[in-house]
């Protein structure tokens, strides 16, 4: 987080309730609501929103949140440069010597069959999260689609998988 900002919430504490609630709604209604299409599924009931002008700390907060969820989450970048900066900050952070999250960043073209060859199977197997900072950018207009997006996450990872979307 910048040194000129000083968060006014607790981004990690809504991000939790965010989940428990949407978590709670989909364990309760999720079968009701079933409608045979998994992106559907994972954009109309798996996904939760956090949306700030910039330099509120909502990035911030979210690495927080992550370490709190070791080895359960990916983290989809704009690019490598915020990649990179934003591994170095969960580092500082958090004092950790290496970061429990897996990375992926969007390419110009052929994004969701490169990510499925770079991700292992034990990485497909307990992620539960996938985390996707300058989400308007990032899952929309930039290389990868909201609804291509929303497919790969339903047919890759367990059907417990939620999204965190950040901006």
């Amino acid at each position: 987080m910048s040194q000129y900002i000083t968060p006014y919430a607790d981004v990690v504490g809504m991000i939790d309730a965010l989940e428990t609630i949407t978590r709670d709604r989909w364990n309760r209604w999720g079968k009701d609501l079933r409608t045979g299409d998994p992106a559907w599924e994972v954009r109309d009931c798996k996904t939760i929103g956090l949306y700030a002008g910039r330099q509120c700390g909502i990035t911030s907060g979210a690495l927080k949140w992550i370490s709190n969820h070791p080895d359960e989450c990916i983290l989809v970048t704009k690019d490598a440069k915020m990649r990179d900066a934003l591994e170095h900050n969960y580092l500082n952070m958090t004092g950790r010597e290496s970061i429990d999250y897996f990375q992926l960043v969007p390419s110009v073209s052929g994004t969701i069959e490169k990510w499925n060859k770079q991700l292992p199977e034990d990485v497909k197997t307990n992620t539960r999260f996938v985390v996707v900072d300058d989400a308007q950018y990032t899952v929309g207009a930039g290389y990868l689609k909201r609804a291509e997006f929303n497919k790969w996450v339903a047919e890759t990872f367990h059907p417990d998988t939620f999204v965190i979307l950040i901006d």
